[in-house]
């Protein structure tokens, strides 16, 4: 099952002691444009992986190991975005709502991945939180239809890359 109360406990305790570990401090507004650059490349990537749009190239089988770790990195990246804007409240999502995700029919990858983006920046530039909503439940949409990974390796995934303990992190 799919938990996002789990993820952000994850999200936020990772995130919480890595900058006291690489004795990190942030000026101003550093951390959240590095939150957003974090996001935008981590969405491209998981594009990459995937591969959907480079039509120009021989098919290749997809490393559904390396999509599966991307994704969750992206997973992690709009927890962190949560955080840093202090829209944590958005990321509460029923397990029902999450099932409803599930059944939603695939969508064009390109259109959603547009969507993805636009979004993003939506949050950014806008400050908005109904964008980030949307962007959350699309990013899950994303993983669970489109990418065809289950709510257990996505957990299984995301707690294994960022529910370490500090000694992992030095």
């Amino acid at each position: 099952m799919l938990d996002t109360n789990e993820l952000l406990r994850v999200s936020r305790e990772y995130h919480r002691i890595v900058p006291n570990i690489r004795n990190t401090r942030f000026r101003g507004d550093d951390l959240r444009k590095i939150c957003y650059e974090n996001l935008d490349v981590l969405i491209s990537r998981v594009a990459d992986d995937a591969g959907w749009f480079k039509f120009w190239e021989i098919k290749q089988n997809v490393d559904k190991i390396k999509l599966l770790t991307d994704y969750v990195n992206g997973l992690d990246s709009i927890l962190w975005l949560a955080q840093v804007e202090q829209w944590m409240h958005l990321v509460v999502i029923e397990a029902d709502e999450i099932a409803k995700l599930i059944k939603f029919p695939h969508g064009d990858l390109n259109n959603h991945y547009l969507g993805l983006k636009t979004m993003t920046w939506n949050c950014y530039l806008r400050h908005s939180q109904d964008d980030y909503k949307h962007l959350f439940k699309s990013y899950l949409k994303l993983g669970l239809v489109e990418l065809e990974l289950t709510p257990d390796e996505i957990m299984e995934c995301f707690k294994k890359c960022f529910n370490r303990p500090s000694t992992d992190l030095d």
